[in-house]
């Protein structure tokens, strides 16, 4: 169900004696089972949590904010992942009163893959929230209102990006059901404040910067899909990277990949320093940034087959035969500042999509 090459080897295990499975095939069907465990219920329950009226829409340092630090720390540690830094998963961003969350599976002496996504959101949002958190993007430094109108209603953020957060959650679980690596960790990284300009990620990244990651991979707001329609940047920033991507894209996801960069979520401050990336990505839609981005919107079976297709890629690229360098050749795509919307286009063509210009820094 998941990869061509998993029911490849899956299909030519012997009926009679399966001790006689030769070891590759074992390991493959290992992955598969690992991969199952990554489920709608799941999702739906990390969702409906993190976007819930309770933690009052996650603003980065707010008490909400921490609440689901909190939740998210607990589950790293039910999983027996263990923190990053010291011996709490929670990791100060600076002076500021926002956490980011960090755990690390495995070892090895080779720079680790960060498989991440933010988890701040707007908080008590107001009629100016969007274009504050897309200038605040833009500028990658925090960006305020002046004047500062009174606080709106909740926003919940369940595409933006409870999605996106469950997804790291459900892949960090399915990898606690396989041996640890022992020449590359992973770290699964939930960002705060990228709402308000990519504050999280980008004092991580440069704290790193004399020992930086190998591979950032990035999730944000994947929980609307239309047409099974998986958006994707950054799968030529490694050489072969586009090809794992559409080996292990679990049925019936379509890849649609846009070269071109999107410099508004967290892989930013990563391949500004030189970390390749691949960025998951569903498109933009009418309650982007608004009150009713809320967990009944969310399109959970196709959430599931993006996170178990995470999942299956993070498995191929830290195998032994795979090379992760920087392909120099992808700095020279366009930036883009809009991501393509979630709609079926009404010829189905990936080739039509054409990345929109960046407006000049």
């Amino acid at each position: 169900m998941f990869s061509t090459a998993v029911l490849t080897l899956l299909a030519g295990l012997p009926a009679a004696d399966a001790k006689e499975a030769p070891p590759s095939a074992a390991v493959s069907a290992s992955v598969e089972a690992a991969a199952g465990t990554i489920t709608v219920d799941d999702l739906k329950a990390h969702v409906s949590f993190l976007a819930s009226d309770t933690l009052e829409g996650r603003g980065g340092g707010t008490n909400g904010g921490k609440a689901a630090a909190a939740y998210l720390a607990d589950h790293f540690r039910k999983l027996g992942l263990k923190p990053y830094q010291g011996d709490d998963f929670r990791i100060p961003v600076g002076d500021t009163e926002m956490q980011n969350v960090v755990a690390q599976w495995g070892t090895g002496d080779l720079p680790p893959v960060i498989v991440s996504g933010h988890y701040d959101h707007v908080g008590m949002g107001n009629r100016f929230t969007r274009f504050i958190a897309g200038l605040a993007k833009k500028r990658h430094r925090v960006v305020t209102a002046r004047p500062n109108p009174s606080p709106g209603p909740i926003h919940n953020g369940a595409d933006d990006n409870a999605s996106g957060t469950s997804l790291v959650l459900e892949v960090a679980e399915a990898c606690s059901k396989l041996p640890a690596p022992t020449k590359r960790p992973v770290l699964f990284a939930l960002w705060d404040g990228e709402e308000l300009g990519l504050i999280g990620s980008a004092h991580f990244a440069k704290a790193h910067e004399d020992s930086p990651a190998a591979l950032a991979i990035v999730t944000d707001m994947v929980g609307r899909a239309s047409c099974d329609r998986m958006y994707i940047y950054g799968s030529t920033t490694v050489p072969g990277l586009e090809e794992v991507v559409s080996e292990e894209a679990v049925a019936p996801l379509k890849p649609v990949y846009l070269h071109s960069h999107l410099p508004r979520s967290d892989h930013w401050p990563f391949y500004s320093r030189g970390v390749p990336y691949l960025f998951f990505h569903t498109g933009l839609h009418p309650e982007y940034h608004r009150p009713e981005d809320d967990p009944d919107r969310i399109n959970y079976k196709t959430l599931r087959d993006i996170s178990r297709t995470a999942f299956l890629v993070l498995h191929r690229v830290l195998a032994d035969d795979f090379e992760i360098t920087l392909d120099p050749a992808s700095k020279d795509l366009p930036k883009t500042m809009m991501p393509p919307k979630s709609e079926c286009p009404p010829d189905e063509g990936a080739e039509d999509l054409k990345p929109v210009p960046a407006e000049s820094d």
